[in-house]
């Protein structure tokens, strides 16, 4: 009779808005390896984030998979650490053997790095203390990481059962004399292994629908500004030559008729969509220009930065996110942004940039249309309608406007 073989509970733990879509690839590896995967997005969460749910699970748990990249991971209040971390330390207490696998700096994204200088200290710690204690595989790619993590789980295991330090396992129920205890519990893992096949089944068969949103994920119907309208002062108008007075009355005119644009593209599907086209358009619309930021705390909201400081990452093909190209002709402004993916649930926010708006008959207003195309054909569309309402007035006197050409 041939010896039956365990199936090994392997629980995979790493920051999950930069590896989102690694994680999936990973635990679809392990489950066609014929192993039970297992991780924080398993469990429904406690007030505590579920961490006793996790230590169970972490103790019941045959191998310990932890992947890192750019980012260190939300913080564990109670201790000051990353969740990831915690769940590290914690399988390294109960004497889980660990896995590592940490991503090349090169393949980092900005976007998908940390920002934070305390976050960036701690990852660079945690990277050294899994380097120093583990033999490590760094990986580039998707297909590189689920090929090193197949690879040395294989090995593992095979190293383990060779010198008798073989994990427990689980069994299948009829191939052993268990207690009804036991039986129950492995038809349980058997369901849920069932379960978790089918969802990713059918995130991989699903559909990636995008949409626009604000800051905090609601639908976007349209955007007004409350703004301030600018005007020279009577002592400016006084001691300033017709041609002079004409040019800074021209320069507030526009001043007071820019608006900032950042819009956040959403996927509530089943799929992450790829390399999703953003087309805006806004009409009328006198100008576009592209800046390095948001004006400075001092300036109105509305005023620019000089359109010559462009920086690298807004028109970079290599950033995940990035302007492809921009003009405006005959009244109507066109912008084209590229996305490279929007996973499943979340949302991505595109660059920033000033629209000049023009005078029409419903006063400064222009409507932003907006088509979004991922890669596999999919095409959502739709308006918004965008104008300032000018709430209160401020007289801008000869010192506060040579400022303002400064910003400007």
């Amino acid at each position: 009779m041939r010896r039956a073989r365990p199936k090994y509970q392997v629980f995979i733990s790493s920051t999950y808005q930069d590896l989102h879509e690694e994680r999936s690839a990973v635990t679809w590896a392990i489950l066609n390896a014929r192993h039970v995967p297992a991780g924080m997005e398993n469990f429904t969460a406690t007030n505590d984030r579920g961490w006793e749910t996790i230590q169970r699970v972490i103790d019941t748990s045959d191998y310990y998979i932890v992947i890192i990249a750019g980012m260190y991971g939300s913080i564990d209040p109670t201790t000051g650490i990353s969740w990831t971390e915690r769940e590290y330390r914690y399988a390294i207490d109960k004497n889980i053997p660990v896995l590592a696998f940490i991503r090349r700096d090169s393949a980092v994204t900005q976007n998908l790095a940390e920002r934070n200088p305390d976050n960036t200290q701690k990852l660079a710690e945690f990277k050294k203390k899994l380097r120093d204690n583990h033999l490590v595989r760094d990986w580039s790619q998707d297909s590189d990481l689920v090929h090193a993590v197949v690879e040395s789980l294989r090995n593992h295991i095979a190293d383990d059962e060779d010198n008798d330090r073989a994990r427990p396992g689980w069994f299948r129920g009829d191939s052993i004399d268990a207690s009804p205890n036991v039986l129950e519990e492995l038809a349980r893992l058997s369901r849920e292994n069932e379960d978790l096949r089918q969802r990713l089944k059918s995130i991989e068969g699903g559909t990636a629908v995008l949409g626009v949103v604000d800051e905090h994920g609601a639908p976007l119907a349209g955007i007004q500004y409350d703004s301030t309208m600018h005007t020279l002062s009577d002592a400016s108008s006084k001691s300033l030559s017709r041609k002079l007075f004409d040019a800074q009355k021209n320069f507030l005119d526009k001043y007071n008729r820019l608006v900032h644009v950042e819009l956040y593209i959403s996927n509530s599907g089943a799929r992450a969509a790829k390399d999703v086209l953003v087309d805006l358009s806004f009409e009328p619309c006198e100008d576009i220009q592209l800046v390095r930021e948001r004006a400075p705390s001092h300036v109105s909201d509305y005023s620019a930065v000089s359109p010559t400081l462009i920086p690298r990452w807004m028109t970079s093909p290599t950033e995940h996110v990035y302007i492809d190209r921009h003009r405006v002709q005959n009244g109507r402004g066109i912008v084209r942004q590229r996305i490279k993916s929007v996973a499943t649930g979340t949302t991505e926010r595109t660059v920033g940039f000033w629209v000049l708006l023009a005078r029409s008959e419903n006063g400064i207003s222009c409507t932003c249309s907006y088509h979004l195309t991922a890669i596999d054909g999919e095409k959502f569309s739709g308006e918004i309608p965008i104008s300032i309402n000018y709430t209160r007035s401020k007289a801008v006197d000869l010192e506060l406007l040579e400022s303002l050409v400064d910003d400007v």
